[in-house]
């Protein structure tokens, strides 16, 4: 269905295949795969334990599939699970391979309804438009948008309906899933390019991502002792990091701008930090306290960093992040 392949998409946007692919989760995700599937087996009286074990072991057993290290294993195996070769296939873009491979844990179930293709060519990955940004905001959002403006081109309310309930290749007169001719042929040599950023950014970057997550992993797991919408602020200050993160890894002018811009507030949120989250012990303050500190180098850096933007620009034309 394209309303359900619009969240999906986030997952198989990536053109490369590796073990970080797997955490290229949807928003939606859990909210939209718990209650279709979860929630009836609770009303059904299946034990939450059971359900929480299960999909547990089922997202970590997923978690080694992506990957293109590992070969083909041996026949009895690849015959019954799901391996890294079956799903590189489920990953890919070419025609042969689209709507394969479905199978998370025991591929012989997409054997016995049809929908199983080995590994055969050396598999393309993404989608079959590649949309090449490092936003990743934008690969949540940009599949609604896409399927809004395609459902406002169609004719008559049927039309419409289909166009959401259906693939997401799917036009009038076509079958479900689309036209497979119309496809378009992935070319093998059209690959991103990533080019180093300046050593500054990289350092930069680098600290701000550990510092930011540190900073929402520690909300995460006082997110019961927390106000409501302190979580929320929360959540949306993750989505700025990311913004930013990204806006400098593309090579935007602007992008040092955006980090002075964040690590200011962060700073002047910082004293009102203490009242929110209520008395800390030794060991908590000296992190905040360290944490503090690091912001506060961050700042300074990105101050710095913004003058260097002025004057010579962030990145220098050889560093840019460069997209073919």
């Amino acid at each position: 269905m394209a309303v359900f392949w619009t969240m999906h998409q986030v997952h198989h946007s990536s053109e490369f295949f590796n073990l970080s692919v797997s955490f290229r989760i949807p928003h939606l995700h859990d909210f939209v795969h718990s209650g279709a599937f979860y929630l009836p087996l609770a009303l059904l009286g299946v034990p939450v334990e059971v359900t929480f074990v299960n999909k547990t072991l089922n997202l970590v057993y997923q978690f080694w599939t992506h990957t293109e290290l590992i070969p083909k294993l041996p026949w009895p195996i690849e015959f019954i699970f799901n391996t890294p070769s079956h799903h590189r296939v489920h990953h890919a873009r070419q025609a042969k391979y689209l709507d394969k491979n479905y199978g998370s844990f025991l591929i012989i179930w997409d054997r016995i309804f049809g929908t199983f293709c080995e590994e055969e060519e050396q598999p393309i990955y993404g989608l079959t438009t590649p949309q090449r940004s490092l936003n990743f905001i934008y690969y949540q959002y940009i599949g609604f948008l896409e399927l809004y403006y395609k459902v406002r081109s169609m004719k008559g309310w049927k039309n419409r309906l289909q166009c959401i309930i259906k693939g997401p290749g799917w036009e009038p007169g076509s079958p479900w899933t689309g036209d497979p001719a119309k496809v378009p042929t992935p070319d093998p040599s059209d690959r991103p390019v990533l080019h180093q950023l300046a050593w500054f950014w990289q350092v930069f970057l680098s600290f701000d991502f550990v510092f930011s997550l540190a900073l929402f992993s520690n909300v995460l797991l006082r997110y019961d002792q927390i106000p409501y919408v302190v979580f929320i602020v929360a959540i949306i200050f993750w989505h700025i990091q990311g913004f930013c993160l990204a806006r400098a890894l593309e090579g935007d002018p602007l992008a040092a701008l955006f980090q002075v811009v964040k690590f200011a507030s962060v700073c002047l949120l910082s004293k009102s930090a203490w009242s929110i989250f209520g008395r800390f012990s030794p060991a908590e303050r000296l992190i905040l306290n360290v944490s503090g500190l690091l912001a506060s180098a961050l700042y300074v850096a990105a101050c710095i960093n913004i003058f260097c933007a002025l004057t010579h620009g962030p990145l220098s034309k050889t560093d840019k992040l460069k997209l073919h």
